[in-house]
């Protein structure tokens, strides 16, 4: 049996479907599907932000996930293999959110995380008694948790860090996010819950990536690495003699915690994504996240940059306290803070999630073209902006907080303790700022979409 893996590209505001000569960085899903499916199955991957897919290849399934913004590609792929007799099998965040809407174009679709019932999917090919729907009703154990299969990939396609020959490398300790956020497909997908692999399970994957790959630079990609707090505290002492260097994905409360940031430093952790969404107490609460305290957020910036950790900011325009002074005052805000990074996105109700439901029934949905769910687009009414409005703002606050001086000089910060640093975050920026004035967005255009509903 011949199984065919795929992740699809997307189409930018122009129509044109996107290609890279080189994406950020691989897939963590396709490996970890192909790691779990019966030996006697041949498995090839395609990722098409970097590959072409051969539609003329004979393959007996064929496997496709994406996320909201990836899905009509995936569909039309879909149909494609379907017009030439072969079964096609969908899955993925917006697939388990949508599962009538993806039947009309797959044979089957998969619920939920796919680990426990794989196996049965691809048996059931072969036996030739394939159902249309295979929900996982369990969350999977990740004490049962196995190494990905990297063999096929091409690392050469990915962009790699200077002074490497490999590219950054994703890696996932835990799954799933403690809060209940309402834009969030996290929440949406694995449930309120979070679970934490057995760290040495964790340090063996990352001593067979190094020992095989001779990968040293990592993305943890885990919603929230320090979730449970006693368990990063454990994970990151157990990642220190391995002396790697990554990046990961906190929650703000890490402000309570000033030796967790020390040990992530000690780590290897050179930047921490942080979710900060909005300058608004308002806004925050009305979409669960009133755990973020605006007036703790100077605080944890100060608290990442005295340890070298590089704080990535993360933030939503759209919420209904959001007007046109809004975008100038939180760049306003980041730059005065002292903050390494930050990336803007424009409210976006995912299906699946609290916020979609809420504006469905509001009637404030303006469009159900998915490849408009990709955070640049607006797609329900606002109160006070226009979509214009908004997405001019998004332009504006990304042009001016990756204007080039401003990339020069703040990273100097973390070029004294460390030098190799400065010429590492000055190659991502100034990618970045090339995709920015292309109006091209830096997370979706390069291949990270891991930033935002990961794990498809």
């Amino acid at each position: 049996m011949r199984l065919l893996l795929v992740r699809p590209s997307h189409y930018d505001r122009n129509g044109k479907l996107q290609r890279f000569k080189q994406a950020f960085l691989p897939t963590l899903t396709l490996p970890l599907i192909k790691a779990i499916t019966p030996v006697h199955v041949e498995v090839k991957i395609v990722d098409e932000y970097i590959d072409q897919i051969d539609f003329s290849e004979r393959v007996d399934l064929v496997g496709i996930t994406g996320l909201t913004m990836q899905i009509k590609r995936g569909y039309e792929i879909a149909d494609k293999f379907k017009e030439k007799g072969v079964k096609v099998v969908m899955g993925g965040m917006h697939v388990s959110a949508l599962p009538e809407e993806a039947l009309e174009h797959a044979d089957c679709v998969v619920i939920g995380e796919a680990e426990n019932i794989w196996e049965e999917v691809v048996r059931d090919v072969e036996n030739k008694r394939m159902k249309s729907i295979y929900n996982c009703n369990e969350l999977i154990d990740l004490k049962k948790s196995i190494i990905p299969d990297f063999y096929s990939i091409d690392f050469n396609r990915y962009l790699r860090p200077p002074f490497s020959n490999r590219p950054i490398f994703p890696i996932q300790a835990t799954r799933g996010c403690p809060y209940s956020c309402k834009f969030c497909s996290i929440t949406a997908f694995f449930g309120a819950t979070f679970r934490t692999k057995p760290i040495d399970l964790v340090i063996k994957e990352i001593k067979h990536y190094i020992a095989t790959y001779n990968i040293r630079y990592y993305f943890l990609i885990d919603d929230n690495i320090i979730g449970q707090p006693t368990y990063a505290r454990e994970l990151f002492k157990a990642l220190i003699p391995l002396k790697i260097r990554w990046l990961g994905q906190f929650s703000t409360t890490i402000a309570k915690f000033p030796d967790l940031a020390k040990l992530a430093a000690d780590s290897g952790c050179t930047s921490a994504y942080l979710g900060i969404e909005s300058l608004s107490r308002n806004a925050l609460e009305s979409v669960n996240k009133g755990f973020n305290k605006v007036e703790e957020y100077v605080e944890v910036f100060k608290l990442l940059n005295s340890v070298r950790i590089r704080p990535f900011a993360s933030l939503i325009f759209g919420f209904d306290d959001d007007s046109e002074d809004t975008f100038d005052k939180t760049v306003n805000f980041l730059i005065k803070n002292k903050v390494g990074k930050a990336y803007f996105y424009i409210l976006t109700p995912f299906p699946g999630t609290k916020i979609y439901q809420e504006m469905k029934e509001q009637g404030v949905v303006i469009t159900d073209d998915w490849n408009k769910y990709d955070c640049t687009h607006v797609v329900f009414k606002h109160t006070k902006l226009s979509a214009q409005q908004m997405e001019d703002g998004l332009w504006k606050a990304h042009r001016r907080f990756f204007g080039i001086i401003r990339i020069l000089t703040r990273n100097l910060r973390y070029a004294f303790n460390n030098p190799i640093k400065y010429p590492i975050f000055l190659f991502y920026d100034l990618h970045d700022r090339g995709m920015i004035l292309k109006k091209r967005h830096p997370i979706n255009e390069s291949g990270k979409l891991y930033f935002k509903h990961l794990k498809s």
